[in-house]
């Protein structure tokens, strides 16, 4: 549950913004590890407090907001055709409260109406979130306070992030800048071209006296001014100079979609004593290609990703992600991971874009979990949603306009066949996965249309062709990065 409504832009929005963010870029490594030490009040060195300059830094007061009741125990009333059906079985019921679309207040109910979960959130007037008390009623409560200072741009300087007293995340920002003169030296324009950025992490790693010195990672970061990441560095300890793991991305815009080349090295025993030992390895540790949709000013979303692992020469990962959207509405996704299917999620919404009927499988824990929603909206601030545990071997889903999903499912629970009819593009994609023994999830087939996939390496095969359209080779560079990145 947690994982379907994360991947919602409420509620399926910011989908693996993770996926895009751990990344950097080849043609500019040099020049970054520079930037990287000019800026050295990121992490320079025995990591300092922070330094304000000579910036008159502030924070923001808290967004005035209507406070909701939640009651401990209500009665549900399910009459819908949904409460009748066989398949179905309610699980739990889910009560959110928005204001300017923002999420204000959720609370979870059993199916018998006894409150499980209460979440609550409050903002500040730049609409970034200062506290959340999440209250769980088997393992009891906590709360998250956010300080954040702005510059005088209203751009974030530094955050710091509590979980009760103890804090667990501290973030420094530097907005970089270009000048460009036109007509004269009294006409000079500056752009943002992007930003530099480190993060602290404590958690787990408070000791009496303060925070261990020794435990708490640190990542420090460059992002293009589309805030694409370029470059990112981890390092396990604040002590240390020289970064545990590397990533370094490209960024190739081709019309409607934006391509992503990621490149990831791991440290060994033998670059313990360079800031710089990943420049001289030939190769990566793992590769990625990532394909996103984006039009120039809308948000950008994620479509297709492939892996490779580096061991004597490249070779395909069994792993993908995959995704359809319509405009900025999610219709389907599935994640395939080290050889099975983590995760679907399909989606069905209303005349004012707004999530109607969802489902979702996920086998990801001990035993596979397949859930239906429906929602309801009474009010224009209120969402309610009704979770439904999927029983029985089939349940089929219709999405308007002659769109229709259908799964079907093994009788321990397994995902075994997704059946997607898709009228705009007048073809039907089906995926047969195995549903019994060590091989349970494993793509078997996959046909589309006329077209037809034997098993999950010649299906790999294929999106790396579609990769392969868009000028992706593994190993070699995008063309254009370094312009393209700077315009």
């Amino acid at each position: 549950m947690g994982r379907f409504y994360k991947n919602t832009g409420g509620p399926f929005g910011a989908i693996l913004a993770l996926l895009g963010f751990a990344v950097g870029m080849l043609a500019l490594i040099g020049a970054i590890v520079g930037l990287l030490s000019f800026v050295g009040w990121i992490g320079g060195e025995g990591r300092n407090d922070y330094e304000r300059e000579s910036t008159a830094f502030h924070g923001l007061p808290a967004e005035l907001h209507v406070l909701r009741e939640s009651p401990g125990k209500i009665e549900i009333a399910d009459d819908s055709p949904y409460a009748r059906e066989e398949s179905l079985t309610l699980s739990r019921y889910v009560s959110r409260f928005y204001q300017n679309q923002r999420l204000m207040q959720e609370s979870e109910y059993d199916p018998q109406g006894s409150r499980t979960y209460l979440r609550t959130l409050e903002y500040d007037m730049a609409g970034n979130v200062l506290a959340e008390q999440i209250a769980d009623e088997t393992e009891g409560t906590w709360t998250y306070r956010h300080i954040y200072e702005y510059d005088d741009s209203g751009q974030v300087a530094h955050e710091e992030v509590y979980q009760d007293d103890a804090l667990i995340e501290r973030n420094y920002y530097r907005y970089l800048y270009a000048s460009y003169v036109y007509g004269g030296a009294d006409q000079t324009l500056e752009k943002k071209i992007g930003y530099a950025g480190v993060n602290y992490s404590y958690l787990n790693d408070q000791v009496d006296g303060g925070i261990s010195q020794y435990c708490a990672n640190h990542t420090e970061y460059l992002t293009d001014g589309e805030d694409n990441p370029l470059c990112i560095f981890r390092f396990n300890s604040l002590l240390v100079e020289n970064p545990t793991e590397v990533w370094k991305l490209q960024w190739q815009r081709q019309g409607d979609r934006l391509l992503n080349r990621v490149q990831n090295y791991k440290a060994g025993y033998s670059h313990s004593s360079t800031r710089d030992w990943y420049l001289r390895e030939e190769k990566a540790d793992a590769e990625q290609f990532n394909l996103y949709e984006c039009s120039k000013d809308a948000e950008k979303h994620l479509v297709l990703q492939i892996n490779y692992n580096h061991k004597a020469k490249f070779l395909l990962n069994n792993s993908f992600y995959l995704a359809r959207y319509s405009e900025d509405r999610l219709l389907w996704q599935m994640d395939y991971a080290e050889g099975k299917l983590d995760y679907y999620s399909a989606c069905l919404y209303d005349d004012e874009g707004r999530l109607r009927e969802a489902v979702e499988y996920d086998a990801q824990g001990e035993e596979p979990q397949t859930f239906f929603y429906r929602y309801e909206y009474s009010e224009a601030d209120r969402e309610d949603q009704y979770a439904y545990a999927v029983q029985g071997e089939a349940f089929g889903l219709a999405f308007g306009d002659g769109d229709q999903v259908r799964l079907f499912f093994s009788e321990n629970g397994v995902l075994s066949a997704i059946e997607m009819t898709n009228a705009s593009e007048n073809r039907q994609e089906i995926f047969a996965f195995a549903d019994s023994g060590e091989n349970a999830g494993q793509l078997r087939q996959m046909c589309a249309g006329t077209e037809v996939a034997e098993g999950e390496r010649e299906f790999l095969r294929k999106l790396e062709k579609e990769a392969a359209r868009y000028g992706f080779r593994v190993g070699e560079d995008l063309a254009d990065t370094t312009e393209r990145s700077a315009e």
